[in-house]
């Protein structure tokens, strides 16, 4: 999805819902085309670049939510997983999702992509959205 469309696309389902806590998802989402995947960044940068603890990095992990490279016993993040882990840090913290509705979220959102249904995804995040 180019970013023009997903920034209309936003702009389009903002207009129709009081709840501006979709705007999450479409961060993720505008840079989508330009991230990194090279993994540059240790978990302790990555945290501070974030705001949370590098302890809430950890438990992303066991949760399956987000794989870094491993080097050795160091973790490092790349700019693609520090978009993921924005998203993942909003939906918890400004949404007040749990991180096994993230995790199934986000499982949703690979599922449709891998079949090129990502509108089909957007609406579905909307009706949940909604309801918050």
């Amino acid at each position: 999805m180019r970013k023009a469309s997903v920034t209309f696309a936003f702009k389009k389902v903002v207009n129709g819902i009081d709840n501006f806590n979709i705007i999450c998802y479409y961060i993720y989402r505008e840079n989508d085309m330009s991230k990194n995947k090279e993994p540059v960044y240790l978990i302790s940068v990555t945290a501070r670049l974030l705001g949370v603890h590098p302890r809430t990095l950890r438990i992303y992990e066991e949760w399956g939510l987000v794989v870094p490279k491993r080097i050795g016993n160091r973790r490092f993040y790349s700019e693609e997983d520090l978009e993921r882990l924005r998203l993942i840090t909003c939906l918890t913290n400004k949404v007040g999702m749990s991180l096994a509705g993230v995790k199934l979220l986000l499982r949703i959102e690979e599922e449709l992509a891998s079949h090129n249904l990502d509108r089909v995804f957007t609406e579905i995040l909307k009706e949940l959205l909604e309801n918050f």
